[in-house]
């Protein structure tokens, strides 16, 4: 082999030009400028673009410098779709207290349900299930926890958490559904 021959890279040529820190954070300015950001989203979304370079640069030490460009605009959208959830949240729970919630026209479900004598009917129903079925119901339903918790809780398999539930929630509404067909 002579001293003229090159001798080829493995890896991409656009991978040649490393990106430093500093030219991450003017591509992602270009970017985030791009997308006409509010003031106080941009540094933000700038550092989340940046971030986001280096570690899929890290991850991925062969990718193309396409690749990560693309890896930091989708941390940056990533990042937007969070801070408008997180934003829309607190909009709701500023605007609107509990008062007007209750006081809204389309009143919540549930509470209408209290109001109702069909509560009182599906009360009934309820405390005529068997214990554990009740226990199940009520740990679903009004603690959120999930049936594999259940399961361990009362050391039973979590398929026959599920069952029990399953047959639990059928007798509820054998009972009680005919009654509402009927009288809608």
């Amino acid at each position: 082999m002579s001293a003229s021959e090159e001798i080829p890279s493995p890896l991409p040529q656009d991978k040649a030009c490393v990106f430093t820190p500093e030219k991450l954070l003017e591509i992602g300015s270009r970017y985030a400028r791009s997308m006409n950001l509010s003031a106080d989203l941009f540094d933000d979304a700038v550092q989340e673009f940046a971030v986001a370079v280096l570690q899929a640069e890290r991850k991925q030490p062969h990718a193309g410098s396409g690749y990560l460009i693309n890896a930091g605009k989708w941390a940056v959208l990533n990042f937007l779709k969070k801070e408008n959830r997180l934003r829309e949240f607190a909009e709701a729970a500023v605007d609107v207290s509990d008062e007007e919630v209750l006081d809204n026209e389309t009143a919540d479900p549930f509470h209408q349900l209290l109001q109702s004598a069909d509560f009182l009917k599906l009360k009934e129903l309820y405390l005529a299930l068997p214990r554990q079925e009740r226990l199940i119901i009520r740990r679903v339903i009004f603690d959120g926890l999930f049936l594999r918790d259940i399961a361990n809780q009362l050391s039973m398999n979590r398929h026959a958490v599920r069952k029990t539930l399953k047959r639990a929630l059928g007798k509820l509404r054998a009972e009680f559904l005919p009654a509402e067909s009927l009288s809608g």
